[in-house]
């Protein structure tokens, strides 16, 4: 009943229109990064077409007669999804490949489920997946990937662990990190704050994730204050959000008031001086992190991606809830679960003090497996490469 509503309302304020694009060679399905994608697609844009899947951002409904009948014949096959229309769509623009870097995207799914046999589908990844393993079996089977470009090795193991049909694993590294790497000199990047805290609430989960961060900043502050250290914040929430159609309380894909709630928590302990906005383009959490000597937080992909670069992390989070929880995949002085401030203190001094080549000797495992790292090639110039082995024919 619930998609009914949907699709009688998305029907109610969309415009029909007839596809006039010509010599599309990519498709991005999922617009949701489009300014993250444009950087990575820079050589090739005029040759994408970036496909808008989510219900309150969809405006435009291209149709023809061709369009019309395939997306029928999908829907009488089972598909009763707005999937049925994307693979005609696909069908009648006939892309050389079809990609996606909302790596979670059940639409990206069950499009490819539909036309795998018929066209390229790759799936980049955006962030960590690891709450997939706390997901329904039902939600588990949806998942249907033929390509993925994924972080590292871990991906592997991970995905097969949990038995998704995921049917090629290329490890590539972060294309996020990439794009930053496009546009700053990271070499010159100095030190000049001895911790960077990543804002990670508010985040709505299956148990207080909000509490927990609450607590990690409070520990944070203290000990800041107790050793007369430098604190920024890595903020998570846009300011400006790009508005987009606005369905029941959703605008983006964030809610509305999450940055104000973000910007008063995390401003009131620290100051506003030293919360630093995630500007779009601006890579400020990226720049935030390499200028500070640890970064701190509980479940946030830039914790991956900071180790594989050679930054020391720290990951933490209390006891009480750890069956709720996904554990961070590298154990070792990295990672701390206590509910105590003064274990707390104990770890993160001797992170701070340690040096880089006594840090990483006592971590499980390689953190280049987690999230590959090349500074030689960059990720998003393997992804590119890969991509013109099938548009440039």
């Amino acid at each position: 009943m619930k998609k009914l509503i949907n699709f009688i309302r998305l029907l109610s304020h969309v415009k029909f229109k007839i596809f006039k694009k010509k010599n599309i060679k990519i498709i991005v399905l999922d617009d949701e990064e489009k300014s993250e994608n444009r950087i990575l697609l820079k050589k090739h844009l005029k040759k994408t077409f970036f496909l808008t899947t989510r219900f309150y951002a969809i405006n435009i409904i291209f149709l023809n007669f061709e369009i019309l009948i395939n997306t029928f014949k999908y829907l009488i096959r089972g598909n009763f999804s707005l999937s049925s229309y994307f693979a005609s769509l696909i069908e009648f623009i006939k892309p050389k490949i079809i990609l996606t870097t909302c790596d979670n995207s059940h639409h990206f799914f069950k499009t490819a489920k539909i036309l795998h046999k018929e066209f390229k589908f790759i799936a980049i990844q955006r962030s960590s997946r690891d709450s997939v393993v706390k997901l329904s079996k039902s939600l588990k089977e949806i998942i249907f990937i033929p390509e993925y470009f994924c972080f590292g090795e871990y991906e592997k193991t991970f995905y097969k662990a949990i038995g998704a049909n995921i049917s090629k694993f290329k490890p590539m590294g972060s294309y996020h990190f990439s794009n930053f790497e496009r546009s700053t000199n990271i070499k010159k990047i100095k030190e000049i704050y001895d911790i960077c805290l990543i804002a990670e609430i508010p985040y709505k989960h299956n148990f207080d994730y909000d509490k927990e961060g609450q607590k990690l900043a409070i520990f944070t502050k203290k000990f800041s204050e107790k050793f007369n250290l430098k604190v920024v914040v890595a903020g998570k929430r846009r300011r400006n959000k790009t508005k987009r159609l606005i369905m029941g309380e959703r605008t983006g894909t964030i809610k509305k008031g999450t940055f104000d709630t973000e910007y008063s928590f995390y401003t009131k302990i620290f100051g506003k001086k030293n919360y630093k906005d995630n500007i779009e383009s601006q890579f400020t959490s990226y720049k935030a992190a390499l200028k500070s000597k640890v970064v701190i937080g509980m479940s946030s992909t830039m914790l991956r991606e900071m180790l594989a670069v050679g930054k020391k992390i720290f990951v933490w989070s209390s006891k009480k809830h750890l069956k709720f929880r996904t554990g961070f995949p590298i154990k070792g002085i990295c990672l701390l679960r206590c509910n105590d401030y003064y274990e707390f203190e104990k770890r993160l001094k001797k992170i701070i003090n340690i040096s880089k080549q006594k840090y990483f000797s006592q971590l499980s495992n390689d953190p280049k497996k987690l999230v590959l790292y090349d500074k030689n090639k960059s990720t998003n110039e393997k992804i590119i490469n890969e991509i013109e082995k099938y548009i440039i024919k």
